[in-house]
């Protein structure tokens, strides 16, 4: 908060700081009834009309996936609805005991893919046959690390050859006449020896394809995905994702991994879903589900892919400052969470009245946290998750330039490396022009920041 609210001892300063915080209080309660009131509203509305997944549930039939139906069975499902699940990644540790666990969970449930990483082959390089699914690995004279299986009459399948290995599966999913790429991949956790990040890359520039998914563990930290630290492997995923138009897809921050080391429990998220810009709005519903695979030391992630209207092919950019898209959100759970966060705090205890301007800036910065977090946990960011399309005010058409120029940089620099060419000199161009626009990108950060603070320092005494 600014600190133009800071007190001064002249008493005409003081009456003026007691009106402004009256308006304040009067401002942050007409602000939170009209909250109070949207939530009232959505539940109303949910309460009239089943929702869509809600009135699947209620409908479904033998055969009929949950979310296939829209309101009244008797009226035709729309051809925009979610009509595929896809379980993105279920690393199932080279275990027969969790696979077999994993199988009854996949054909139990209305799910039609699977995205598997580390799967169970046995003294093989390849997983089984598995009776009603189709398996789609690419072993090469290996051990399969990565693989997708499909329900048989899910739609049209192909699998990508060309684009796979034992580390990167990739398949063609072909619905109602919409092509695109689902892929699941795998990267050993101590050194990417099968040069699978940069086989994404390659696969990324050579398909070109804008319906792109990408599932799978990464074993890479980033605050992007919740991590509590980077590593080298998570600023690689971040700086690859920039480079080809990639949105990661995770929400929450509950943990993809768990397991007992020493009698210390470790969690972290390194399993992710990368999505392409222009189907990233077309996955709902990411979550992971604790209870797929008990046994293993991964939980699954699912979400369904929205099939109907053709995919965008244009990529658009918004100047807008609202961080949440709240049209697809869950207004239960926002609810909930905004009771619970509030109900663990001390905030509807303070008397607003008797708070000093440090302790006003404190009740509101604490307000700002929970509701943050309750939308976190029932909404999606506008546009991805800090991997977004979001352009901030201060951005400039040079800022724009740099950027280009880096990830050109970049794209060339991988090119080099896989031809076996020299790269000091093009490393050291590309270290530069990573700090040149970092630097940039900061000074034009602050500048705006400044004149904001300039801006509200001479609103406040007109």
């Amino acid at each position: 908060m600014s600190t133009v609210f800071a007190p001064d001892n002249n008493p005409s300063q003081s009456k003026m700081d007691s009106d402004l915080k009256a308006d304040i209080v009067a401002c942050v309660r007409s602000e939170m009834a009209k909250l109070k009131g949207q939530i009232s509203t959505q539940l109303q509305q949910q309460a009239r009309s089943a929702s869509y997944a809600q009135a699947a549930a209620t409908s479904r039939g033998p055969g009929t996936h949950p979310n296939m139906t829209a309101g009244p069975p008797a009226r035709d499902p729309p051809v925009n609805k979610p009509a595929i699940v896809v379980t993105p990644k279920c690393n199932i540790d080279r275990s027969k005991k969790s696979l077999h666990e994993f199988i009854i969970f996949f054909m139990a449930g209305d799910f039609q893919i699977a995205l598997l990483a580390e799967p169970y082959v046995g003294s093989g390089n390849e997983v089984r046959p598995i009776q009603g699914l189709n398996i789609y690995q690419f072993s090469q004279k290996g051990r399969v690390k990565a693989c997708i299986l499909t329900k048989r009459g899910c739609g049209q399948v192909l699998g990508m050859s060309q684009y796979s290995n034992t580390n990167f599966c990739v398949i063609q999913f072909t619905s109602g006449g919409q092509k695109m790429l689902i892929a699941s991949a795998y990267i050993e956790p101590d050194s990417d020896g099968n040069n699978t990040l940069e086989h994404i890359d390659n696969f990324l520039q050579t398909s070109r394809c804008p319906n792109t998914i990408i599932g799978g563990d990464f074993n890479g930290w980033h605050h992007i995905w919740g991590s509590k630290t980077n590593n080298p492997r998570g600023c690689a995923v971040v700086e690859q994702a920039y480079a080809n138009d990639l949105f990661i897809c995770n929400i929450g921050s509950s943990p993809t991994f768990e397991t007992v080391t020493h009698g210390r429990d470790r969690t972290s998220i390194i399993d992710l879903t990368l999505a392409h810009g222009y189907i990233y709005d077309r996955i709902v519903g990411w979550k992971v589900n604790l209870n797929a695979c008990p046994s293993s030391q991964h939980n699954a992630v699912e979400y369904e892919i929205e099939i109907g209207n053709s995919f965008s092919n244009s990529s658009s950019i918004t100047n807008s400052t609202f961080k949440y898209n709240s049209n697809k959100a869950n207004w239960g759970i926002f609810k909930d969470a905004l009771h619970t966060l509030m109900t663990n705090t001390d905030i509807l205890e303070r008397d607003i009245g008797s708070l000093n301007t440090a302790g006003l800036e404190n009740l509101i910065d604490d307000i700002c946290e929970v509701i943050h977090k309750a939308c976190e946990e029932s909404m999606r960011t506008k546009k991805g998750q800090s991997l977004t399309k979001h352009r901030p005010l201060w951005w400039t058409e040079r800022l724009m330039g740099l950027k280009k120029e880096v990830i050109q940089l970049h794209h060339r620099h991988n090119r080099m490396r896989r031809q076996n060419l020299p790269l000091d000199h093009l490393a050291e161009e590309l270290k530069n022009k990573k700090a040149l626009y970092a630097e940039e990108l900061r000074a034009e950060c602050s500048r705006s920041f400044k004149e904001t603070n300039k801006r509200k320092r001479s609103d406040s005494h007109e």
